[in-house]
């Protein structure tokens, strides 16, 4: 009929045919049924191994087995190639389910983590209907997007880690450049003595060390002070030497190790003893030589030239020791600040122990940033000042984590995931050292936000 393909039934067809031409010969047989079998032949796609296999299936039907064969042979070779491309095809759309619509939903921030596992349970159905429709092996991609969560979070981790030692690199090497401008400062002033001049190079500095120098400035002038007042009352013959004091030569005799204090003290007291014995031979009189007071006021300068330099190194090292620390702080708090939980340790924190009451998302958030608080303070030896706590006025108590609730309103909308600025580290004496863990060594955060299941 027309408009089907009747090439199925040719061989019988034809095969009769052949046979009543069998006695006109060969020759005029063959040239009577080469129209005919073209006429029948069904079309050919080259492309589509299906026509192939047509092709092929009537090749044999007309006896050509060796046409059957490569026909055979091309059918196969250009099905396999449409099964690759096919296969291609589907990895490229479980590929973009993967690369964007799973990250998008775990970098959605916005999601509780059962509307994220919601989410992702329905991509993991869309990925299961790809493999379905480009014929793939449904079994290699059940856990698609479970694998893909895995490999997001240790790309978190792995980021969160490099995140940490920068802001640690950051904190030491910004201290490392403040010390040694303060200590360009101190070489700047220390063979002056015109006060005038020292204050024109303390306002110079950068804000960053302007605390500290002026602190460094206002000692090199009361230490010129001293010296002139000393001088004033020694300008007769017969005044009495005056003996070198601890507490003015070092004021914050807290920054001096114990050790060094008693080396400094033993100093003074041999030399205030050689004073006393001066003092008694100048009231009566009986100077052993002409400039030995004098020679004693000079080793009496040298020395707390001596004693101040030995000071304002160990001032210089508590300094710098107080300021690692604060910088630690400030970079950690930044960080503590903005990071997102994981789902697994939102979902752990959730629960009020003892209560049927749970937190919010937000309110779990809250709370481990405080616990992160906790572990960051103590680690330097610390409190948690209270207008660091992350707290929201209405929160659980809970979420305070055991830490002093904000007084002012301005303090708690600090939790809004702002990052930490130097602006809002209160005010500190900068050249004493902090008690507790050294800057030299590494944090270590909360341990439970190890990010172990996003």
């Amino acid at each position: 009929m027309a408009g089907q393909d009747v090439s199925a039934n040719l061989g019988g067809m034809l095969s009769q045919i052949g046979s009543a031409f069998g006695a006109a010969g060969r020759t005029a047989g063959q040239g009577l049924m080469q129209p005919i079998t073209t006429a029948f032949r069904p079309d050919l796609d080259p492309t589509n191994a299906e026509s192939l296999r047509r092709q092929a299936a009537f090749q044999g039907s007309i006896g050509d087995t060796e046409q059957q064969r490569l026909f055979t042979i091309q059918a196969e070779t250009v099905a396999e190639k449409q099964k690759a491309e096919q296969a291609k095809q589907g990895q490229a759309a479980i590929g973009r389910i993967l690369n964007k619509d799973v990250k998008d939903v775990l970098q959605d921030a916005t999601l509780t983590p059962e509307q994220r596992d919601a989410k992702l349970a329905e991509l993991q159905r869309s990925i299961d209907q790809t493999a379905e429709t480009y014929n793939l092996p449904v079994l290699n991609t059940a856990d698609s997007v479970t694998k893909a969560q895995q490999t997001y979070t240790t790309g978190v981790l792995q980021r969160n880690a490099v995140t940490d030692r920068q802001a640690e690199r950051d904190a030491r090497e910004a201290a490392e450049r403040e010390r040694n401008m303060l200590r360009m400062f101190t070489s700047s002033i220390s063979g002056l003595s015109d006060v005038n001049r020292i204050n024109e190079l303390a306002s110079q500095v950068p804000e960053d060390i302007s605390y500290e120098a002026r602190q460094r400035a206002d000692y090199f002038i009361d230490s010129l002070q001293q010296k002139e007042d000393r001088r004033l009352r020694e300008a007769s013959v017969k005044a009495p030497i005056g003996k070198l004091n601890a507490t003015e030569l070092m004021p914050q005799s807290e920054a001096v190790p114990e050790e060094t204090k008693t080396y400094i003290d033993g100093l003074i007291a041999k030399f205030n003893e050689d004073a006393d014995a001066l003092n008694k031979k100048l009231e009566a009189g009986q100077l052993e030589y002409a400039g030995q007071k004098q020679g004693l006021i000079q080793r009496r300068e040298a020395l707390a030239a001596k004693i101040s330099g030995i000071y304002l190194n160990n001032v210089d090292d508590a300094a710098n020791e107080a300021r690692t620390t604060r910088k630690l702080i400030d970079n950690r708090l930044a960080i503590i600040s903005t990071r997102e939980p994981s789902d697994k340790l939102i979902k752990d924190t959730q629960d009020i122990p003892g209560t049927i009451r749970s937190l919010s998302k937000e309110e779990a958030i809250r709370r481990i940033r405080n616990l992160e608080l906790i572990s960051l303070y103590n680690a330097f030896g610390q409190e948690v000042p209270a207008d660091k706590v992350f707290y929201r006025k209405g929160d659980n108590e809970y979420v305070l984590a055991g830490l002093p609730k904000p007084e002012k309103e301005e303090a708690v909308k600090r939790s809004e995931l702002e990052a930490v600025s130097s602006s809002q580290i209160p005010q500190r004496p900068p050249l004493v050292g902090i008690g507790g863990a050294s800057p030299t060594q590494s944090f270590i955060p909360y341990n439970a936000l190890d990010l172990n299941n996003l």
